[in-house]
């Protein structure tokens, strides 16, 4: 033959090696298929309810009236262990630009359906020298030890963390006006992970001392509270920026503080990115 492959050439070779690879993997569910149209139970095949033409195997199923390709309504079915599989795996790899193994997977099921495809493929993204350069092993920083706080034994809520998150849109009861913005305190026990919600109209120290005596009420006085100083709300939206400078603010501080001095609460303000200290 002269001059360059052609396409029907390419599918055609493919069909043959495809073929030629069934054949040496699939012997007893070729002859089970051609003598009485179905394989054994004990068969790896059987729940793929496979099929045969032309004396290919091609996975059935339900989407024979789907508007879709012919090879994604029943692919070929091939075996990982075999080397054609690895192969057409690793030229779908360098095809992809080096894509991950879902991305293969996906791509390699709209005409085959190799089994156990995603070991297959995680194993032909670890052997790529490229990949493996392109993904070094990250140094990460050991976190320090957790605060005496979060590691000794207490009732629920009686150390707990401060956050806020928001703002969501909150309808009255008569569903008449506007929505109102409102945001969420939340109130997580330092030691058992339990949460107490509380809604806020705005962002003063008004509204965060009215939901800590609202939470008091409720779950009872805690000896102390950790707040994370909002360093979270550091490039968030615009809305959040708001939060993060009420935060911030000295007289916010201090004002909350003595306002949990009164009911004999220690109320802390932990170092910024310090996950370790609260974080929850």
């Amino acid at each position: 033959m002269i001059g360059s492959l052609t396409a029907e050439e390419h599918d055609s070779a493919l069909l043959a090696l495809v073929q030629l690879a069934q054949s040496e993997c699939f012997p007893l569910d070729l002859a089970d298929i051609a003598a009485k149209n179905e394989v054994r139970p004990t068969s790896k095949l059987h729940n793929l309810h496979p099929m045969m033409i032309d004396g290919i195997l091609y996975v059935g199923g339900r989407l024979g009236n789907a508007p879709v390709s012919p090879g994604r309504r029943h692919p070929m079915i091939l075996d990982s262990r075999h080397p054609l599989t690895k192969l057409i795996l690793l030229d779908y790899h360098h095809r992809l630009l080096h894509g991950g193994p879902q991305l293969m997977i996906a791509c390699v099921r709209e005409k085959l359906w190799p089994l156990s495809v995603r070991n297959l493929a995680r194993k032909v993204m670890h052997e790529c020298v490229k990949c493996f350069r392109a993904n070094p092993r990250s140094h990460e920083q050991l976190m320090g030890d957790l605060p005496l706080e979060r590691v000794s034994p207490a009732p629920a809520f009686q150390r707990v963390g401060i956050d806020y998150c928001g703002p969501f849109e909150l309808q009255t009861a008569t569903r008449k006006g506007a929505p109102v913005k409102c945001y969420l305190c939340l109130f997580v026990c330092l030691v058992c992970k339990a949460v107490h919600v509380e809604v806020v109209m705005d962002l003063t120290s008004e509204a965060f001392l009215a939901a800590l005596r609202r939470f008091v009420a409720r779950r009872g006085r805690p000896e102390m509270i950790l707040c994370d100083n909002a360093s979270n709300f550091v490039g968030a939206r615009r809305e959040l920026n708001e939060l993060h400078r009420l935060f911030q603010q000295q007289q916010f501080q201090e004002r909350v503080s003595m306002g949990a001095m009164r009911d004999l609460i220690e109320f802390k303000f932990i170092p910024a990115r310090s996950p370790n200290f609260g974080g929850l």
